[in-house]
């Protein structure tokens, strides 16, 4: 009695283990959290950047026969620091498909390892003359993501305001 016992037990126990499998395949559960697009959070306000150090980075190459000269994208890429984080999106929008007049490359970093630059936005408007012109910055603008409590989901034109950075109800400058 007590072997038929231990066997019923043994294949219950079989059963209920194969029941368990079974659901596991049919009803996933994510054990991650779920990633966020942060280029879908808002950008509520933004900072220009100078455009005078801009042009000094691109310098004089808009006027030569190197290919990075004439491509929006590849001159946005040329002079904004691209760093090593966990999301990265780069978007170029043009005015038309063919001999564009106007352009606008937007780049959307998020990762970095500090509380107070979780990520950032920076646009680049680009505009030319004709279709053979080369294209020059008009604007250019960034915005950053707070990792602090509160301001995680838009981008803001400070690093994290300052009411985030208050410890203990003392702010830091």
């Amino acid at each position: 009695m007590r072997r038929e016992n231990r066997v019923h037990s043994a294949s219950k126990r079989a059963w209920l283990l194969g029941l368990a499998v079974l659901l596991c395949f049919l009803c996933p559960v994510e054990m991650e959290a779920q990633d966020v697009d942060p280029a879908m959070f808002p950008v509520l306000s933004y900072r220009p950047l100078d455009l005078g150090a801009i042009h000094a980075l691109v310098g004089d190459s808009g006027k030569s026969e190197e290919g990075w000269a004439a491509d929006p994208l590849r001159i946005a890429l040329r002079i904004h620091p691209v760093a090593d984080v966990k999301f990265l999106n780069i978007r170029q929008k043009r005015d038309r498909s063919e001999c564009a007049l106007h352009a606008v490359v937007t780049i959307v970093e998020e990762g970095f390892l500090d509380d107070q630059m979780r990520g950032r936005w920076t646009q680049y408007r680009f505009q030319r003359k004709g279709c053979k012109a080369i294209w020059k910055i008009t604007e250019a603008r960034e915005a950053f993501l707070c990792g602090m409590e509160g301001h995680q989901n838009v981008f803001l034109k400070e690093l994290c305001p300052s009411e985030s950075r208050s410890v203990s109800g003392e702010g830091r400058p």
